[in-house]
């Protein structure tokens, strides 16, 4: 995912570029810091991180809101299932 975000970052950055000019150094090289930033900030990334993170400091959370988690956990695989049909039926 990382690798598509930093493509797509560089080929907007390219966007004023003409098809017969190419990928220049130039171009290339202001991209990574744009492409960088949007890594950072997608919000699949930065929730595996702190997961990753909170993982790594064995966070633990308080009992209501652990319990809460379970409970919108074990409701999200019908939910999918329910709205796949749901897109499948035209609904």
């Amino acid at each position: 995912m990382p690798r598509t975000i930093i493509i797509l970052e560089i080929r907007r950055t390219n966007s004023g570029v003409r098809r017969t000019e190419g990928l220049s150094r130039a171009h290339v090289s202001t991209a990574p810091l744009p492409a960088l930033k949007s890594v950072l900030f997608n919000r699949v990334i930065s929730a595996m991180l702190l997961g990753a993170g909170a993982s790594v400091i064995d966070f633990q959370l308080r009992e209501l809101l652990d319990g809460f988690i379970r409970l919108v956990s074990a409701a999200a695989i019908p939910h999918a299932l329910f709205d796949l049909k749901r897109k499948e039926n035209g609904i």
